[in-house]
């Protein structure tokens, strides 16, 4: 079976995109395009591990595990998240502390409110503490693999959208407008240690090289998929069901995050569909114009604005379950 495969990317919920990884790798089941976007770059990373069952026992080990009636999910992700905020997470990020925000602090400023706010509340509170060698490694993986990969950074600088190929995209995608060096309403440029970074860097962590994560713009990027007749579309928040109630400004907060990552891919999915209705009703008969056959794979289980952090072994098993019943169902 011929397919794409776009994994969208957020936090902790990327464990939904590994289960369904997860189960693919241990079927065997190889896409031949896959666009994928953020955290779930790490995810497809070890999809592509020689050891097939890297990815479920990296998500048993990182498994917090509470006792019932003791101390709810919830709650175990509030502290989480207050603990990931207040002092970072080992080898991922650390926070910066007041002593580094106030180093460049002039005596005028303290008669500026403005100058004072970029103290007070920067727009950079984390650093990332990725090694090097992960987004050599990463970069290096991706590069070797047959399968044609596609991941994206927002430039902020230009404001434009940057998608990366590996050397089997750049091939598949030859003649089309996906072509290294295209630099109109995006830019293409070669996967590179740089572009893993550019695809990483979370907003709270400042721009690296003028970009930040793809997420933020598009999750994931859809447009060269479309050159297949098949595409799997894995998300991490549910699209078909409403998001959870309204009810703090932690919830607000929470809503305003998915509803960017959804809206990145609702219009593709719109942009679909009419094109499948054109040529149904034969407005569009053009050889080169083909129907696709999307298939969306959501998540069973609403998460929370203090999951963000918290990789969860029930979601990665919905994961599993989800990609099972959607192979299973697909000829």
């Amino acid at each position: 079976m011929d397919f794409a495969l776009a994994l969208q990317g957020i936090g902790g919920m990327n464990s939904f995109s590994a289960g369904v990884l997860s189960h693919l790798r241990k079927e065997k089941i190889k896409p031949k395009m896959v666009s994928v976007c953020s955290g779930a770059i790490a995810s497809f990373y070890h999809y592509l591990d020689e050891d097939e069952d890297m990815l479920e026992q990296i998500y048993k080990k990182n498994n917090k595990t509470h006792v019932k009636h003791v101390i709810s999910k919830e709650m175990q992700g509030m502290v989480h998240f207050a603990k990931a905020v207040s002092f970072g997470i080992p080898e991922k990020f650390r926070v910066i502390s007041p002593w580094e925000k106030m180093k460049d602090l002039q005596i005028n400023d303290l008669f500026n409110p403005f100058s004072l706010m970029k103290v007070t509340s920067p727009a950079q509170i984390f650093e990332s503490e990725h090694k090097d060698e992960f987004f050599e490694d990463v970069a290096e993986r991706f590069c070797k693999s047959d399968i044609s990969i596609i991941t994206n950074a927002y430039n902020y600088e230009t404001g434009k959208a940057v998608i990366f190929l590996n050397p089997a995209a750049q091939k598949t995608l030859k003649d089309t407008r996906f072509k290294i060096g295209y630099e109109e309403g995006f830019s293409v440029k070669e996967i590179c240690p740089d572009a893993i970074r550019g695809a990483l860097q979370l907003i709270q962590f400042g721009l690296y090289k003028g970009m930040l994560d793809g997420a933020y713009q598009h999750n994931p990027f859809l447009a060269p998929l479309k050159i297949m007749h098949k595409i799997f579309l894995v998300t991490v928040v549910p699209i078909t069901k409403p998001l959870k109630p309204l009810e703090t400004k932690y919830d607000i907060e929470d809503f305003k995050t998915k509803m960017l990552f959804l809206n990145s891919i609702f219009s593709d999915i719109s942009n679909i569909d009419l094109i499948n209705l054109l040529i149904d009703t034969k407005i569009i008969t053009h050889e080169k114009i083909h129907k696709i056959d999307l298939k969306i794979i959501e998540p069973s289980v609403q998460k929370g604005f203090f999951d963000y952090f918290v990789e969860d072994i029930d979601m990665f098993n919905d994961g599993l379950q989800k990609a099972q019943y959607f192979i299973s169902k697909t000829p």
